[in-house]
């Protein structure tokens, strides 16, 4: 199991979205750009363990 496999992107995405508030529009665009790419991120993180279980699981199946 990887050490990457738990981590917690809330708190991230809370801190983005505050300097999304504090900044100015530009800013604010800027930051939620970067939350967007963290989003992504963790969900593609979950279709690659899952798919990388899956190929396991097929693996013992076919020996």
């Amino acid at each position: 199991m990887d050490m990457h496999e738990n981590i917690d992107l809330s708190i991230a995405l809370r801190k983005l979205h505050r300097l999304q508030l504090e900044e100015g529009d530009l800013g604010a665009a800027y930051w939620l750009s970067i939350a967007d790419l963290l989003k992504a991120s963790g969900e593609y993180r979950d279709r690659a363990i899952a798919a990388e279980k899956k190929l396991r699981e097929i693996r013992l199946i076919c020996g």
